[in-house]
Order: C-alpha cells, then structure tokens, then sequence
C-alpha cells in the first residue's frame, strides 16, 4: 500500500545521507501521524533535497597534541642565535610586535598558542595554504614557536614567521607563517617579576647554579611555590632568580604566577 511504501522509502534516504554538520538544517520528515496522508512525490522530493547539499571539502591537516617539555629541552630553541644575558627591565619588549603590528621590528621572539590556529606556507591564509593546525592545548602543552621574520599578506595584514620548536611532536621543524593576533598567539617567557610562581609542569622543574642552567641544583615537583627575587633574559627566553641563589625558567608552560 502507499503507506507502507513511504516509510520505506524514508528508511532508505536516512541510510544513504552523509552526516551534515550541526549548523544545516534539513526539511522535516513525516511524523506517524502524518503518514498517511502523504503521497510518494513528497517523499522524493526530500530524498532529493537531502541528497544534493554540497558539503564543502576541507584540506587535510594534522593536529597533533605537543608532549609535555622538561626545562633542560628549553635551551635548544636558544641553539642558533647568540646574545648575552641582561636584566628584563623593559616588561614591553617581547610583546610591542604583537600589540602594535604596524610598526613591528624585526626581532627574534617565543611564542606559543592559546587557541586553535593553522600554519601556513605563505602570508596569504587560506585552505591551499595550511601546512599544519594544532588544536587547543591546556597551557603546558601549547605548541610552542620561535619567530624568525615576519610577511604580510596581500591586503597588507601582518604575519609572524616561524619555526615550530615543539621538539617531541612530528611537526619539530616546520617553518611557515602563523597570525600575530594576541587572541591567538602570546609570548611564551614571562617578561616581568612575580614574587611568587608555582611549578605546573608534571615533571616539575629544575633549579640551576647558573643562569644559563648549568649546574643543577635540586628539581621542584609539580605544585611547589618558588619565591623569587629578579628576573634575567637569556637569549630569547627568561629565567627567575630565586631567593636561595639558584634559577629556573620563566617559560608559561612550565611555571605561572602566583597571586596569593
């Protein structure tokens, strides 16, 4: 009978559709009640409408969590660029680029991601252009990057260039270009003096002799709260000076300021 005809059919159409992403909306199917008063034609017609939406097709990507790091790996993001260590007393100096990118300098700078963003292979962001995405990371596994330039896009927007240091994951190495908006991207190296941080990384952090982390003196585990007394930069990154003489890292991912 035609009653018995439709359902079928409807059966058929739900096996065979794609699943549609959330925001679609799709025409409403026949309820019981409805049944039967509805003719084949209707039917089809959704079948038709269900089966011609065009899903748009998306590059493939890799979004790989980055491995938890120990500050003894930190220093190999430093390997290829020379300086002297100084006191940290401009707070401004790793981030003006990013507040102010129309006037941004060239200059060698960590940073890692906040939120979920691509890696391109030119500053002109689009699908054919994606190299690599990483997901959103809780803090001490934020993707970590070293900026070695910078480009701008074709309608002039502000790009930074970088290498990925995020030395445990398969994507180490990769240089592409990613955006310089501090809704995505932050200075990974506290630039200012906390009289307080706490340990976050699972495998605590090492204190030093030295601020260049030689000579280790003890680990902190996870939750420790350090007192410090200064801060000095190293490079590209930064390190507490603690009370008791020795050092550790200023990386975010590692260690946060403790407020209480």
């Amino acid at each position: 009978m035609p009653a018995q005809k439709v359902a079928k059919t409807s059966v058929t159409a739900q096996k065979e559709t794609p699943l549609e992403r959330p925001s679609q909306v799709l025409p409403k199917m026949p309820t019981p009640s409805q049944k039967s008063e509805t003719k084949e034609t209707p039917v089809v017609a959704v079948k038709r409408a269900m089966t011609a939406v065009k899903v748009p097709i998306v590059q493939p990507t890799t979004s790989q969590p980055t491995a938890e790091l120990t500050d003894s790996q930190i220093p190999a993001i430093e390997s290829d660029h020379r300086g002297s260590l100084t006191k940290a007393t401009n707070t401004n100096q790793l981030v003006k680029t990013s507040i102010q990118p129309s006037e941004a300098t060239v200059q060698k700078l960590a940073v890692y991601a906040i939120r979920k963003i691509s890696l391109y292979r030119s500053p002109n962001f689009n699908r054919k252009t994606v190299e690599v995405s990483y997901s959103k990371q809780p803090r001490r596994l934020r993707p970590m990057f070293v900026v070695i330039g910078y480009g701008r896009s074709t309608t002039g927007k502000l790009r930074y260039k970088v290498r990925d240091v995020n030395h445990l994951s398969q994507t180490a190495g990769k240089v592409g270009y990613i955006t310089t908006s501090l809704k995505f991207v932050r200075p990974v190296y506290y630039v200012t003096k906390w009289v307080k941080v706490r340990v976050i990384n699972g495998r605590g952090v090492n204190a030093y002799a030295q601020p260049n982390l030689t000579g280790k003196v003890r680990n902190y585990p996870q939750g420790t709260i350090l007192k410090t007394k200064g801060i000095v930069t190293h490079n590209l990154t930064t390190r507490y000076m603690l009370v008791n003489g020795g050092y550790v890292t200023a990386n975010k991912k590692l260690v946060i300021a403790d407020h209480a």
